[in-house]
């Protein structure tokens, strides 16, 4: 047997080997940090549930919806919000008694409808909000699901653009191919939401907010009771 092509053979199949054990720690390392991805979209989602439970317990509470708070740091609502710009602004966290961050550390934008608003509230039963939450398809068609929400929160999710961390540390603005994720950033009435995508191909650029709301009808049953209200 030549010892110099046994030497060859065996250092190929250590090659094979080390090429299989990378190929399988890729494949872990990936596994792991999508299943990471996935973990954290969960909480994020729940967190947004409890913040959407905390905004209509202080209105059972108080019959009004509480003002954004201007600042992330402080997290508490102010009196009134008069100006459409005051209504715009982040959870006031402080104010609802809930965690101040997402599980990406970002504070959580939150927008209210003017009538429903402390300070100007003056919603009946039949009161509709001012904002539209809607998704876009595939072919980029845009499809309204709420043409009419009293309030509207959205996380910017794991890239945090836009975001701002609780100690008011901004991040950076989603570019302009993001297009749906500056809607919500930007828009003063219109929310995009959608699954999630890195794609820059994708109708309305990549994407990874997370947006929560509530719709009038739903409100007005939570309320039914305290305002002796009967609801559409």
């Amino acid at each position: 047997m030549n010892p110099g092509a046994a030497r060859q053979r065996g250092a190929a199949l250590l090659l094979v080997i080390l090429l299989l054990v990378l190929g399988s720690l890729h494949f872990v390392l990936v596994s792991s940090g999508a299943h990471d991805v996935h973990r954290e979209a969960d909480r994020a989602a729940a967190y947004l549930r409890r913040l959407r439970e905390a905004l209509v317990g202080h209105a059972l509470e108080t019959g009004c919806l509480p003002c954004p708070s201007p600042d992330p740091t402080r997290g508490t609502a102010p009196a009134r919000c008069p100006r459409p710009g005051d209504r715009d602004g982040y959870v006031p966290w402080q104010t609802l008694g809930v965690e101040a961050t997402d599980p990406w550390g970002s504070v959580v934008r939150y927008r209210v409808s003017g009538a429903y608003a402390e300070g100007d509230c003056r919603f009946s039963a039949g009161t509709r909000g001012t904002l539209e939450v809607a998704t876009r398809e595939p072919d980029g068609r845009v499809r309204v699901l709420e043409p009419a929400a009293p309030f509207v929160l959205f996380s910017p999710g794991p890239n945090r653009l836009g975001g701002r961390r609780r100690n008011g540390r901004a991040a950076p603005p989603p570019p302009r191919t993001h297009v749906d994720e500056r809607i919500n950033l930007y828009d003063a009435r219109r929310f995009r939401t959608r699954p999630w995508t890195e794609d820059p191909a994708a109708a309305g650029g990549p994407f990874d907010d997370l947006v929560a709301w509530i719709s009038p009808d739903r409100l007005c049953r939570l309320l039914a009771h305290r305002k002796g209200w009967s609801c559409p």
